[in-house]
């Protein structure tokens, strides 16, 4: 999503954007958006790490987060985006959860 900033003062829109920006990035690791790959290793829980597979990093970010997981398993909704639909997520989570 692309959030186009106005000068101040800023929407209650933005001020959000930037709040759950900056608590992700502290969720990551001191706020520098890194990939925790120590905190990540120790999940040991069945995890489906999806992506729809139009935006590039996001794949790149999910094989990362698969990558470093010991029970994960990768899937790619083709032709989704960042917002993969319900009706595409749907059947995706059903065959995961029936297996």
């Amino acid at each position: 999503m692309k959030i186009r900033f106005t000068q101040p003062p800023m929407t209650g829109h933005e001020l959000d954007y930037i709040r759950e920006a900056m608590q992700k990035g502290r969720l990551m690791g001191n706020g520098d958006f890194k990939l925790p790959k120590e905190r990540l290793a120790k999940v040991t829980a069945p995890t489906l790490v999806i992506d729809g597979g139009t935006t590039p990093w996001l794949s790149h970010a999910a094989d990362a987060v698969a990558d470093t997981l010991p029970n994960a398993q990768r899937y790619t909704i083709a032709g989704q985006p960042h917002n993969v639909a319900d009706e595409a997520m749907a059947p995706v989570l059903v065959e995961y959860f029936q297996a």
